[in-house]
């Protein structure tokens, strides 16, 4: 990163006032140097313009001594990396103690039958792929022959990168069904609500028994972690994990096995449908042919949870271009993503006009490609939630601060009225400051995880 003139001289000047110097450093450790903290101000009547608000002539050096910082806790990369490898974290944890138990799940629930699924979008049109097998790369479309409509050859022989922005665009953007596309997404989320009652349906005629007697010998559990493919359609990884009735320590009926859990998965997702008015034709809505479903057992739960957890703080596109709600279809036009995916989200955009789509209230979720649900659910008895993880870090965070003499924090009460003052850093020197700290937080932990390992190593083990 090259540095401006007028950059170093204000790094320099910040170096130089100790004090202030001292309050970003508080304020930077207190968001635990979120890159966009958000500035709350507890103001009496009796004070003037809030410290940093647009009323201030301007804010000052030592105005975090009266600025309460927030860490923004995006789940996005793109919009914080320090919030979201936290986020990335707590999901990796909260994915972990569901199936080997532990922050308050027994420890019991690793024995029971559990499977690893990812379900996805069917085809709205051949794309570009990036295709390997063997260690050899292989062209695009081979077998493809003839011509579209639109004069467009539906072979592809091109050797394609994973890196290639053309990976996920379609080979005729006009053949493409782009309004097909964007209301899959918008009606995964009732796809999938729709899934677990066919699931539990089908389970209960494997086991030969009515589907009002299912619950007597299994609670079925889970958690679903969405991710974006770069042809802008939502891949479903999820956990499914089955439980005694009554005692989440207890395993459910000998009858239930993750092999029979995986079948009843399947025979779901080839029944489930979802009937959707497009242009005024009925469309069916439902689950893509490519269905992976995995037994779980103790040596794959760290992989399964880790590779939830990674999709976790995945946005749409990783440049950044959708991480924001649009205020205006100008504002899609404008934006720097790939042409495919522009065209998808105006899609979103333009639907979201059409009274025959109000209900779905695309507009809104046009940076989302119309997908309108939450990026991680889970049902209630899975695991803990991600706010019981939370102030479990608080809480240590707290504990640690007090055990080594820490200066008292300042401490607002709930009878405070809070203003919003802005979000950001205060001055460009400070987020390079806190982005350089974060970079040598996670150095330092790199090298922890290093000294850890080899410790770890018996005597003359060779690394």
């Amino acid at each position: 990163m090259v540095l401006s003139e007028i950059l170093i001289e204000e790094i320099i000047q910040r170096a130089s006032d100790q004090h202030g110097y001292q309050q970003l450093e508080r304020a930077a450790r207190a968001t635990r140097f979120c890159s966009r903290p958000i500035r709350l101000a507890s103001v009496d009547s009796t004070q003037g313009a809030i410290p940093g608000s647009p009323g201030a002539l301007g804010p000052s050096p030592h105005d975090y001594e009266e600025v309460y910082m927030k860490a923004c806790g995006t789940r996005r990369r793109t919009l914080c990396e320090s919030c979201s490898e936290i986020y990335q974290g707590d999901v990796r944890q909260l994915v972990r103690s569901g199936l080997l138990g532990g922050k308050g799940v027994p420890e019991e629930v690793s024995g029971h039958p559990a499977i690893f699924a990812t379900l996805t979008a069917p085809s709205f049109g051949p794309v570009h792929r990036s295709i390997t097998k063997g260690g050899r790369s292989l062209p695009c479309h081979v077998s493809e022959s003839g011509s579209c409509p639109h004069g467009r050859s539906l072979g592809c022989l091109s050797v394609h990168q994973n890196t290639d922005e053309i990976v996920g665009s379609p080979i005729c953007p006009e053949c493409y069904d782009y309004k097909g596309a964007v209301i899959w997404n918008a009606a995964s989320t009732k796809l999938w609500q729709r899934t677990t009652i066919y699931m539990r349906r089908a389970l209960a005629r494997l086991v030969g028994i009515p589907v009002s007697e299912l619950s007597t010998i299994v609670r079925i559990s889970y958690a679903k972690v969405i991710e974006y493919q770069r042809r802008g359609l939502i891949h479903v990884h999820l956990v499914i994990r089955g439980d005694d009735p009554e005692d989440r320590s207890l395993a459910p009926s000998p009858d239930i096995t993750p092999e029979l859990i995986g079948l009843a998965l399947r025979m779901a997702i080839s029944q489930v449908i979802i009937k959707v008015d497009i242009d005024g034709i009925s469309r069916q809505v439902r689950w893509g042919n490519q269905v992976d479903v995995r037994s779980i057992d103790g040596t794959s739960t760290g992989a399964v949870a880790n590779y939830i957890a990674k999709y976790a703080t995945k946005s749409a596109n990783e440049s950044g271009g959708l991480d924001h709600r649009f205020q205006d279809r100008y504002q899609i036009e404008s934006s720097t993503v790939p042409r495919h995916l522009r065209e998808m989200a105006l899609t979103a955009w333009d639907l979201g006009q059409d009274p025959k789509y109000s209900e779905l209230n695309l507009g809104m979720w046009a940076h989302d490609l119309g997908h309108r649900g939450h990026f991680l659910t889970k049902s209630r008895r899975f695991s803990v939630t991600l706010s019981y993880l939370r102030q479990i870090r608080q809480s240590w965070s707290e504990s640690q601060r007090i055990e080594q003499g820490a200066e008292a924090e300042q401490m607002f009460t709930c009878d405070d009225e809070f203003h919003f003052v802005g979000q950001g850093w205060m001055f460009s020197c400070d987020s390079y400051l806190v982005a350089q700290r974060h970079l040598e937080r996670c150095e330092g932990r790199m090298i922890a995880k290093e000294v850890i390992a080899e410790e770890a190593l018996p005597q003359g083990a060779l690394i």
